[in-house]
């Protein structure tokens, strides 16, 4: 009954703002309102309409698609992007997880009103759907506005689990031939899912790895020590299927093979030597100050709060976690670190000029002998100076921007 610009007037005009996202996990639909209850109740109907009723007429769908594939462009100037697609789809394979979020020039040509109105039909539906409220409302007013989108809805079921992706057991190396100053390199494999009794123990070892800032061990062997690079990070994905561990960082191409050298061989040794006590309290002090921006706004605990509801976790998780964090102790850590990071069977995509691939995989073999000694370069063997990377284009608009955190909402 309503084109585009009639249905962004309707929000407007309630001070509403509405928006959808979609994630490798979930489809996530948000309405943010002024609490007076006639635009509040306007706002939600209009947002009801909306999911219900679209027709998807072919005229948006082109210009949706027409804008996406700007995007398309300008990731295939972008090697950090095109590393990132590469490196799902080789962990992933033939796994949903495997494909790039916002598709590709090839897959959203395909797209019909036939296939919108079949998600909508199939997913957006009151037995798949999980509603976190939070405002100015009473316990009682938000079961009732619950209630009300929930039986607004079509009846249907929950998305079925998905399939388990198949790790590799061996070094895979990928190379994409890109010219510039700068190559990148990303290394990791499959993690494990977000419901692991692990999972806060991978956290704190991702902290004192590579999601620590200048104190993480990445950034002292390659930036602090050696100046191979600007920044390095590793991370962990946690999904409702197995997840992700990655390392990541760019560094100048002459220098490529002697930092994933010394990339590698810190992860080797991280996972074999015990975890440093000390280090581990002052990792637990930091993510323990950093919780409370997890409630700095509305937004913050509307996205917690849909976060556990949608990985079923326990109501009390967020007020237990300093509890929990306190208690992991550096051989919970370690335990971790040995059963879940895997040195010997890592998946690699370089983004450079050219790669030996032949003379890495002999790199990280040594790397994973314990008997041999390999010449590491040392800190006084680099130059001091680190060159600033060379600036890269990247897609401005966020729809054609790859979203790889799924528990983000």
């Amino acid at each position: 009954q309503h084109d585009a610009v009639e249905i962004a007037n309707a929000f407007e005009q309630v001070g509403a703002r509405f928006s959808v996202a979609a994630h490798r996990d979930m489809f996530v639909v948000r309405l943010r309102s002024l609490s007076d209850p006639k635009k509040l109740d306007a706002a939600v109907s209009t947002m009801l309409e909306v999911l219900k009723d679209s027709t998807f007429k072919n005229n948006s769908i082109s210009l949706m698609v027409s804008n996406t594939q700007v995007g398309q462009k300008q990731l295939k100037e972008s090697p950090g992007r095109l590393m990132s697609i590469r490196f799902y789809r080789a962990l992933y394979s033939s796994h949903p997880y495997a494909e790039p979020i916002t598709g590709t020039n090839g897959s959203i040509k395909k797209i019909t009103t036939q296939h919108l109105k079949k998600f909508r039909d199939e997913f957006l539906v009151s037995q798949n759907m999980n509603i976190a409220l939070t405002g100015q409302l009473s316990v009682k007013q938000a079961q009732k506005l619950a209630e009300r989108i929930s039986v607004a809805l079509p009846q249907g079921e929950a998305a079925k689990p998905l399939a388990v992706p198949q790790d590799k057991p061996n070094f895979d190396i990928q190379h994409i031939v890109f010219n510039s100053t700068q190559a990148h390199v990303t290394m990791g494999h499959l993690s494990t899912t977000r419901d692991d009794p692990d999972r806060l123990a991978l956290e704190l070892a991702n902290r004192m790895l590579g999601g620590g800032g200048f104190s993480s061990i990445l950034m002292k062997e390659l930036r602090v020590k050696r100046g191979y690079t600007y920044g390095a990070n590793s991370a962990f994905t946690f999904s409702q299927a197995a997840g992700s561990f990655s390392l990541s960082y760019s560094t100048q191409q002459d220098q490529l093979m002697d930092s994933i050298q010394v990339a590698h061989k810190a992860l080797v040794d991280f996972v074999h030597q015990p975890i440093d006590a000390q280090q581990l309290e002052e990792t637990k002090a930091g993510m323990l100050r950093s919780l409370p921006n997890s409630y700095s706004s509305n937004a913050n605990i509307n996205a917690q709060l849909g976060s556990i509801g949608f990985y079923q976790q326990d109501a009390n998780y967020l007020a237990d976690y300093p509890k929990r964090l306190a208690a992991i102790t550096p051989l919970d850590v370690q335990n971790a670190i040995r059963k879940h990071i895997h040195p010997e069977s890592l998946t690699l995509v370089i983004v450079s000029n050219a790669l030996d691939k032949e003379q890495l995989r002999h790199i990280l073999e040594l790397n994973l002998d314990p008997n041999i000694k390999q010449s590491i370069p040392h800190p006084d063997q680099i130059p001091a100076i680190i060159e600033p990377p060379e600036p890269m284009p990247e897609a401005a608009s966020p729809d054609s921007v790859q979203t790889d955190e799924p528990a983000l909402i």
